[in-house]
C-alpha cells in the first residue's frame, strides 16, 4: 500500500530529519523517489519502516507526540470497488480469449 499523505508530510518534516540525522541517506532516497516516481511509489512503506521500525516505542510514541495522529502500522485497507457486471463479464471474456489462443 502506498503511504498516506500524512506519512509523506512526516518524511518532509525538517523536525523529522533533524531528530534522525543517522538516517540522512534514507531521507535522500525517499526525496529521490517522491521526485521520480512520486507518492504512489511502491519502495516507500519498505523505507518509511527502515526510518521508522514497529519496534522502536520511543520513536513510535516521538511521532505520535509530535505529528498528534501516529500513522497506521500495518497496511490500510480499502474499501471494494463496486463494479457492474457488465465489467466483469468482460474481463472474463478477455481472459478466456488469451486462454484458447
Amino acid at each position: 500500500m502506498p503511504l498516506t499523505p500524512q506519512q509523506i508530510r512526516i518524511l518532509k518534516s525538517p523536525v523529522t530529519r533533524a531528530r534522525l540525522p543517522g538516517n540522512a541517506g534514507d531521507f535522500s532516497y525517499v526525496d529521490t523517489l517522491l521526485r521520480d516516481t512520486g507518492p504512489d511509489c511502491p519502495r516507500l512503506p519498505a523505507v518509511w519502516e527502515k526510518i521508522f521500525p514497529a519496534s522502536d516505542k520511543p520513536l513510535q510514541a516521538w511521532l505520535a507526540k509530535t505529528f498528534a495522529t501516529q500513522p497506521p502500522a500495518g497496511p490500510v485497507t480499502l474499501a471494494p470497488v463496486k463494479s457492474g457486471a457488465n465489467i466483469v463479464r468482460r474481463a472474463m471474456s478477455v481472459l478466456q480469449s488469451y486462454k484458447k489462443t
